[in-house]
């Protein structure tokens, strides 16, 4: 905000600061060389070195912006660089180093309660048990905190004592780094880095054949749009996936999680950028890879959670319902509601 007021004032004033100054030598020293009290030259040099200060002036103007901006930006990083270090797991008996990263845990959520500023709980007694292999679908409105379920879980923040647990074991108790190394995640907006297609979607696995490539572009649906592209998968994607679409952004961000022979996976809305018809394409070629792994699906899509063991419905933080497609449907209420809309809207494009 500092900033803004600052190039507000500054831009204008210099705008309006040296043609003004000008007129007003060129009228003030024209009247004293009328009147004798002035050489020419001597108007004239000055006049000179008035223009070679005019440059110096805006630098000096931007200078100060950009040093607004920096001071701005280094409160932000000191911010993160002052970030408490997370503590170090305690070692047990039963820690993570000693589970495959294929299994499939179990998890339980029991009264968890999570906030990121005090008084603003996001997440209220949260209770949930999850059996190893299950797919649970998370469904809500926006602001619910099915995104920071997601976070709890991949242990980016970690909850209170006793909250949550992995296989029977408390994660705070856990090796995070061998904890992660069990999950594979879609984030809503996948980051793709500067390089190849292929750089992009073997991220986590450097070096493997081309088979297992395509087979991984199959289930993430790329092959046609790999036809488009000239040089296949070794097409550069641009910064952040630039010379790509918001479709196409995601669908490599699926087959980069795919790739990973990882035990939980958590899809945070990894179809909100596909139309209908492809993220159901999708999701059907995907599933029978998620098959036996611990699977938690975020989707404002309700249609995609059908075929989901439990579905649970947030609101507010809470646990609204909870239970399968079919039953939810039955119940009524939020989750029926939310169903009966997208069907709607989908009747309504197609019309």
């Amino acid at each position: 905000l500092s900033l803004a007021r600052l190039r507000a004032l500054v831009m204008p004033v210099m705008v309006v600061v040296g043609p003004v100054g000008t007129l007003l030598v060129l009228y003030y020293g024209g009247l004293k060389v009328a009147a004798g009290a002035l050489s020419l030259g001597d108007f004239v040099a000055f006049s000179a070195y008035l223009s070679q200060l005019a440059w110096p002036t805006l630098l000096l103007g931007w200078v100060l912006t950009l040093k607004q901006r920096a001071a701005a930006s280094m409160e932000r990083l000191q911010d993160l660089l002052t970030l408490p270090a997370p503590p170090l797991p305690a070692k047990t008996g039963n820690n993570s180093e000693q589970l495959h990263h294929q299994d499939a845990p179990r998890i339980e959520f029991q009264h968890l309660d999570f906030s990121y500023r005090p008084g603003e709980p996001v997440l209220r007694d949260f209770n949930l048990s999850v059996p190893g292999g299950s797919l649970v679908g998370i469904a809500g409105s926006t602001g619910s905190g099915k995104t920071t379920l997601l976070r709890l879980l991949a242990g980016l923040y970690l909850p209170p004592p006793g909250a949550l647990f992995i296989d029977g074991v408390d994660l705070i108790q856990l090796d995070l780094r061998s904890h992660r190394r069990r999950i594979s995640a879609i984030p809503q907006e996948g980051r793709l880095f500067s390089g190849s297609l292929r750089e992009n979607l073997l991220y986590a696995l450097p070096g493997t054949d081309g088979r297992c490539l395509e087979s991984i572009a199959r289930q993430a649906c790329l092959m046609t749009d790999l036809e488009q592209f000239p040089e296949g998968f070794d097409t550069r994607v641009g910064e952040g996936g630039l010379s790509l679409s918001g479709g196409q952004r995601q669908r490599v961000a699926i087959g980069r999680a795919l790739a990973r022979d990882a035990g939980l996976f958590l899809l945070d809305d990894p179809f909100s950028h596909l139309d209908a018809a492809t993220a159901q394409a999708v999701w059907q070629r995907i599933r029978p890879h998620l098959v036996g792994r611990t699977v938690f699906l975020v989707s404002t899509r309700v249609s995609l959670l059908a075929a989901a063991d439990r579905i649970v419905v947030l609101h507010e933080g809470q646990i609204r319902q909870q239970g399968s497609h079919d039953e939810l449907l039955r119940a009524g209420g939020h989750y029926a509601r939310l169903y009966h809309r997208e069907q709607l809207r989908d009747a309504l494009e197609q019309s």
